[in-house]
């Protein structure tokens, strides 16, 4: 059996012994030394592990793995060699198993934690992805100068360093032999950052300099040497703090998903891995019924969504879409005109400050599709959903913390009917899901109960129910009351209730008491049926 410590005091630098229980959010493992808790990267669950102690954060300690002394049968050689150092794919080491039900465990704990969405979730099984390597069509890489070479890595959040070598194993072989070439290139002193993408279906490559100032100069002769080298490469452009440049001829690459053809500006989003984008969209295409007419896709980007769908669901008589990107609004009609969608129509602006004006020229939509940033959706639009009220919301997110978050609000009003993970990121601890949720129609969610204490009906009461008192409050202010809470408000307010009225068979039993922000809703609604 191991010593839990192999020293009692957890400093920096101090040397230690613990099982892995569990997971941070990044996949780091979780150990406790007497109560106290460590994340340690490459750590695997059920593992046994030695580690030593980097520093503390407030009641957390970081620490380094040095040996593990019980290997997990989810541990795995890694394939890449600079595996610690490039910041790429930080789960090369667990079974691609075990990542699965790290992420699936990670959507359900940010879901219950954060989002306060307690009982039973829908929650799907994951929906893994078939290549968990060379997936990602883009990549953003930080230009590093180390002892006279130049390297294209990624940005190590941990560190905040750049990384110690560039990742190959994420990327397909085009855009790996096109960062290993400007590798080896004479790179302007103002370069900071280089984004490639590469369309799988045409095999069209896009090249963006992002340049720390406005001289676009330097950055010509090397755009033009790579055109020369690599054919395939159809679109390049500079970035400076002044906006977008497009040198090239071509101003997009064309990338198709299931015969829907796109067409990708260097400033737009598309989702990075494709195979797993049209899992996605198909998914998203199966919480359509039927009777859906009017599609509101914000955040709409290039299309990506509304326009699979309006080609896909022929019951659908008119998509709008909204996208705060004029260069992405651009691409959207563009690509609306080559797939000869005549049903469409994109707008610029936020989201939710176009609703007023969608509803006026569109009508009410039947289903909003939301697919926010990282950072979730903008507390206005959730404010605008929760008034504009459609029968249901798709909310695809790409974070489970801000999903939780987001969908926390949006339950004052929706019933959450399915919550699919998807693995968009293989490798890294990120997950895609897609929730499907439906307007909550308070007589249907109202749980009948037929008892004289309850029904009450004397004459001063007689206008009101207690179910119709809940079905107000609900579809009102979004909450759910009990009938104990509404006897309590109607006993302050001078009504009879039953005499022995959800009264506890104990003497000493401790009865809930009706929190303020219900109390005022109950009251409101004793008003409106000129109970009080």
């Amino acid at each position: 059996m191991f010593a839990q410590n192999l020293q009692t005091e957890i400093v920096n630098g101090s040397v230690h012994q613990a099982e892995i229980t569990g997971y941070t959010h990044d996949g780091q493992g979780v150990a406790r030394v007497d109560g106290r808790v460590v994340f340690i990267p490459g750590a695997i669950r059920g593992e046994m592990v030695e580690f030593t102690v980097l520093r503390r954060n407030k009641n957390v300690y970081a620490a380094r793995l040095l040996r593990v002394l019980n290997r997990s049968s989810e541990r795995q050689e890694c394939l890449c060699p600079v595996y610690k150092t490039c910041g790429g794919c930080s789960l090369q080491h667990m079974s691609y198993a075990e990542e699965l039900r790290f992420k699936q465990e990670k959507v359900a704990a940010a879901l219950q934690r954060l989002g306060g969405l307690n009982g039973e979730l829908p929650l799907q099984p994951i929906i893994a992805a078939a290549e968990p390597y060379h997936y990602r069509n883009k990549g953003i890489f930080h230009v590093a100068q180390t002892d006279g070479s130049t390297r294209l890595v990624f940005w190590n959040e941990a560190s905040h360093q750049p990384a110690g070598a560039r990742c190959n194993l994420l990327f397909p072989p085009d855009i790996n032999r096109l960062a290993e070439w400007l590798e080896g290139m004479q790179l302007p002193a103002n370069l900071t950052d280089i984004m490639l993408r590469y369309a799988h279906s045409s095999g069209e490559l896009l090249l963006a300099l992002i340049l720390s100032d406005e001289n676009i100069a330097a950055t010509k002769s090397l755009l033009t040497q790579a055109a020369d080298n690599f054919p395939m490469l159809k679109v390049y452009a500079c970035q400076t703090p002044a906006g977008w440049q497009i040198l090239s001829q071509e101003k997009q690459i064309a990338d198709t998903l299931d015969k829907i053809e796109y067409l990708i500006s260097p400033s737009a989003f598309f989702q990075v891995n494709n195979a797993q984008t049209l899992r996605l969209l198909q998914t998203v295409a199966g919480f359509f019924d039927g009777s859906e007419l009017l599609l509101l896709d914000a955040y709409c980007g290039i299309g990506t969504f509304g326009l699979y769908l309006a080609a896909k669901l022929p019951h659908l008589q008119r998509l709008v879409g909204v996208e705060i990107n004029q260069s992405a609004v651009a691409d959207a009609n563009a690509n609306a005109a080559l797939n000869r969608i005549d049903n469409a129509i994109f707008y610029c602006g936020a989201a939710e400050k176009k609703f007023s004006a969608i509803t006026a020229a569109h009508g009410h939509p039947d289903v909003v599709i939301v697919d926010p940033p990282r950072r979730g959706c903008h507390p206005a639009l959730l404010a605008g959903l929760l008034e504009l009220a459609p029968a249901k919301i798709i909310y695809v997110s790409c974070d489970p913390a801000t999903l939780a978050r987001d969908l926390g609000k949006l339950a004052k009003k929706y019933n959450l009917v399915s919550i699919q993970p998807l693995d968009m990121f293989p490798r890294t601890a990120h997950v895609e899901t897609v929730v499907l949720l439906s307007k909550l129609n308070a007589k249907q969610h109202i749980e009948v109960e037929l008892n004289l204490d309850e029904l009450d009906l004397t004459s001063a009461e007689s206008k009101a129910t207690y179910d119709e008192i809940k079905a107000y409050v609900l579809e009102k202010y979004g909450l759910k009351v009990s009938s104990l809470y509404i006897s309590q408000v109607k006993r302050k307010c001078g009504l009879d209730v039953g005499q022995n009225y959800n009264l506890s068979k104990k003497e000493d039993a401790k009865v809930p008491q009706c929190p303020p922000e219900k109390k005022t809703a109950i009251m409101e609604a004793l008003k409106h049926f000129q109970m009080i």
